[in-house]
């Protein structure tokens, strides 16, 4: 009887203790989401949306995956300042803004120029600033050829190639290598990032590696890593390299808080923060009640005709 009296006076504890809580009452400060990278020749652009209240599913797929085109901000009013000069954003659909010259042509970017961007809806308002990097200065310094063996990997055969570039970092800039494959067969785009000048990124098609993007330090940059070349059995190394003429290497730059937001695209994965992570966050580029990037990019590409 006792151990029944004492079950009884634990699930009235209990159930006195039950707290409902309103889930709709969840806190929510809606933030413009900014997203423009400018390149130069390329119509300066940028892409505006909002955030969701955490329980909305106003935008939200039956799957889960957020209808981004629920989310787009087709009424925000602002500018964006070219070395100097103020144009007006105009909105040209889908929440992609754009800006335009006295002959209403959009402008487009340009190398060494800086934009300064200004943005107002509702409440909130926005602002970023950031320049497009002049051309990268790189060279190629060498390639040397695996002539004694190939690899076999997930049914394909590869030629090993061993690549070493230069680059000239500018300060404020952030840089990045990858590798553009061509031929009849395929095309393939793929990304190598130093580790460290001293180490080799070793990385085929089928393994991304390790990625870093470089912070610029005004002093050239030595950069080596691997490319593997989809081979024909039948063909010769000669004949593999002719087949992959239009393989280039692409050196890009960008304003150095790509870098920033790159190395926290992922919450900051590292281990600074209690439980992992970091307390920061990704780290925006964007200015006041925002989210988001607001940067420019370069880049150049140095031929493989001579492999």
């Amino acid at each position: 009887m006792n151990k029944i009296i004492l079950i009884l006076f634990l699930a009235l504890m209990l159930t006195s203790c039950e707290q409902v809580v309103d889930l709709g009452s969840l806190p929510h400060e809606e933030k413009l989401f900014i997203e423009g990278v400018l390149s130069p020749n390329e119509d300066i652009e940028i892409c505006v949306s909002r955030t969701l209240p955490p329980l909305d599913t106003s935008g939200i797929f039956p799957n889960g995956d957020i209808d981004s085109l629920a989310t787009r901000v087709s009424d925000m009013t602002g500018t964006i300042t070219v070395d100097g000069e103020v144009y007006a954003l105009k909105h040209i659909g889908f929440g992609r803004y754009r800006i335009f010259n006295s002959s209403n042509q959009p402008i487009k970017g340009k190398p060494g120029s800086s934009y300064m961007l200004f943005g107002k809806w509702k409440d909130a308002e926005i602002s970023a600033s950031t320049k497009i990097p002049l051309e990268p200065t790189s060279r190629f310094i060498r390639a040397i050829i695996d002539t004694q063996r190939r690899m076999l990997s997930w049914g394909g055969e590869y030629v090993k190639v061993l690549i070493e570039t230069e680059s000239m970092l500018p300060l404020d800039e952030t840089w990045s290598l990858s590798i553009t494959v061509r031929n009849a067969m395929n095309f393939e785009v793929k990304e190598f990032f130093d580790q460290d000048p001293s180490m080799i990124q070793d990385s085929s098609f089928i393994d991304f590696g390790y990625r870093k993007y470089i912070l610029s330090n005004n002093r050239p940059q030595i950069s080596t890593f691997m490319l593997y070349l989809n081979a024909d059995p039948l063909l010769s190394n000669a004949e593999v390299l002719q087949a992959h003429a239009e393989t280039k290497i692409i050196i890009r730059s960008f304003d150095k808080a790509w870098k920033a937001f790159m190395d926290t695209q992922y919450l900051g994965e590292g281990f600074s923060g209690i439980f992992g992570g970091t307390e920061t966050g990704i780290q925006w580029n964007i200015k006041g009640k925002g989210l988001g990037i607001f940067v420019g990019r370069h880049e150049t590409h140095i031929p493989f005709t001579y492999l």
